[in-house]
């Protein structure tokens, strides 16, 4: 979108660099988790204001697995610059999408559907689990 003079006008929420993960809304101890392909590199949005960046080689085997059942599913997706809010993030695809997986989002922005205790670990918070565990 042009402005008056021009010039490209960035929407706050167009650049998405403050995103999280979100609670999934039906599911209990899952979450929605946004992350970013560009080159061979993933911006996993792993908690407020934080994100972990992986290689397509090193990133997790569960997510490797879900983005190929995601690829798969070709559904039909917008161009990165159509986004205008995060909100589209979180919003599947098709109202009878299959929510065990993800989706795509648009060009390179998907939406991953995992387990809290993958979230914590791509945290890096297993030292964490591990202490809640021992004192059980």
């Amino acid at each position: 979108m042009k402005n008056i003079y021009q010039k490209d006008i960035h929407f706050r929420l167009g650049y998405f660099a403050d995103s999280f993960p979100v609670p999934h809304p039906s599911v209990e101890d899952y979450w929605l988790m946004p992350a970013k392909f560009e080159g061979n590199e993933w911006k996993l949005f792993v908690g407020k204001n934080y994100f972990r960046i992986f290689k397509q080689e090193n990133l997790h085997s569960e997510l490797k697995v879900q983005y190929c059942f995601i690829q798969a599913m070709s559904q039909k997706y917008i161009k990165d610059i159509d986004l205008i809010g995060e909100i589209q993030l979180f919003i599947p695809p098709s109202p009878d999408h299959e929510l065990d997986t993800g989706w795509r989002a648009s060009e390179s922005w998907f939406t991953f559907i995992i387990p809290e205790n993958l979230l914590l670990y791509l945290r890096g918070e297993t030292n964490f689990i591990k202490y809640l565990k021992e004192k059980l």
